[in-house]
């Protein structure tokens, strides 16, 4: 049930302010780079802290610090249910790109969709990893095991 009141949600609000991407376009049209990402930033967040209240999670999260603030990077979800996601095809970008990756690893998010009794929150943990340069890496084979093996040793 949890899992229709998210899916309801969250396409409910992505409807609901569909005509903000106007908004957006505008202000990206006048320059005004700054406000367009605020206004994304809010309409995200806002959507963000419903779903994490909706899904009962007790969220933690470890290392944010890991994350480089001053230039590009391509995050990187492991997927252990529909609260995350992990595709190697998006490694690809990271290596055309020359970005660094942080790889999000999501633990217990599958426990948001088994069935318990009452509605007591899951404890679920965010942890962000150390960047890992796509540049030092020859293919898009060897980065996604360096990605993977990072995911088991967070996750186990």
């Amino acid at each position: 049930m949890r899992a229709l009141v998210f899916q309801g949600y969250l396409w409910g609000y992505i409807l609901s302010k569909a005509n903000k991407t106007f908004t957006i376009n505008k202000l990206k049209k006048a320059g005004k780079n700054i406000e367009k990402l605020e206004l994304i930033n809010k309409l995200i967040l806002k959507c963000t802290k419903r779903l994490v209240k909706i899904s009962g999670a007790d969220v933690t999260v470890t290392r944010f610090a890991n994350v480089p603030l001053d230039e590009p990077v391509l995050y990187v979800g492991n997927h252990q249910s529909n609260m995350d996601n992990f595709k190697s095809g998006s490694l690809r970008i990271a290596m055309k790109s020359a970005v660094k990756v942080i790889l999000v690893s999501i633990k217990d998010s599958y426990k948001l969709t088994e069935k318990r009794g009452g509605n007591r929150a899951v404890k679920v943990s965010n942890h962000y990893s150390d960047a890992i340069d796509s540049k030092s890496f020859k293919d898009t084979n060897e980065l996604t095991e360096a990605v993977q093996a990072q995911i088991k040793n967070h996750l186990l």
